[in-house]
């Protein structure tokens, strides 16, 4: 794991896209919903899950790791 202080989460469905930072001290941080990412689903997956990924990295203290399910 990097040294960063957030652990990303992202449920990628096919209709929409759930995302939250963990800190290592407990905090958690839901991130706004977007639309699915899953690329079975359709086109424009990339955006909804570059999305997600662009909010996580604005995170203060920046990112540790991240698990994408």
């Amino acid at each position: 794991m990097g040294g960063g202080a957030w652990v990303l989460a992202v449920d990628g469905g096919g209709t929409k896209t759930a995302a939250a930072l963990a800190s290592r001290a407990g905090e958690l941080r839901l991130l706004p919903p977007g639309p699915g990412c899953n690329p079975q689903d359709g086109p424009g997956w990339e955006g909804a899950l570059g999305a997600a990924l662009d909010a996580a990295r604005r995170a203060p203290g920046g990112l540790a790791a991240a698990v994408l399910g």
